[in-house]
């Protein structure tokens, strides 16, 4: 069970933490991230999760003006969910899974953009980093959205995940060649 409780000054660095996890270091390039910059939260409208004397989620509202007029702005909410603990992902089952993954699409499609459904299509018959068989089934539709949401930070993780136009619950991934022989986190390609 967890906590929910005011922010304090002190969770500062717990929350950055988070949102790092979280977002990872491509956070500060977007645009909330200019709003924020140099302003503090307001006091009494943000909170934090705890679990366990852990830190595991951020809710924040920060002081903006719009049209001249003074709003609030939502944001970044955070929650460290076991599914995205990089504790808990960061092993070697995943690393290995990560790794076959983007070998089969590499191999198969190429570098290009797929969606996750038609992914599953396409692994049919193959044979799975543990040794089982893909196939068309549950178990192996919620394998699969499970490696394609792992977190950015694997480093054998080649793609960046986009929602879908046409299905906004089944994610896009985008795979893009290895850089320098390695294979890393994807960037977004204009027009994908």
């Amino acid at each position: 069970m967890f906590n929910l409780r005011p922010e304090r000054p002190d969770d500062g660095p717990a929350i950055e933490a988070l949102l790092d996890t979280a977002f990872g270091p491509g956070r500060f390039a977007k645009t909330a991230y200019r709003l924020r910059e140099g302003v503090a939260p307001v006091d009494g409208l943000s909170f934090v999760a705890e679990e366990d004397g852990a830190l595991i989620g951020s809710i924040r509202y920060w002081p903006v003006s719009i049209g001249g007029r003074p709003a609030l702005m939502l944001g970044p909410i955070a929650v460290l969910s076991s599914q995205r603990d990089p504790f808990r992902v960061d092993t070697p089952a995943n690393h290995r899974d990560a790794q076959w993954l983007a070998e089969q699409v590499t191999e198969r499609l190429g570098y290009r953009t797929v969606h996750l459904r038609g992914l599953h299509y396409v692994l049919l018959g193959s044979i799975k980093p543990d040794g089982s068989q893909y196939v068309n089934n549950e178990a192996n539709w919620t394998w699969l959205s499970e490696k394609a949401t792992l977190p950015a930070h694997l480093p054998r993780r080649p793609w960046i995940r986009t929602e879908s136009e046409l299905s906004p619950y089944t994610p896009v991934l985008s795979f893009q060649p290895p850089v320098g022989g390695v294979l890393e986190a994807a960037r977004p390609r204009p027009g994908r």
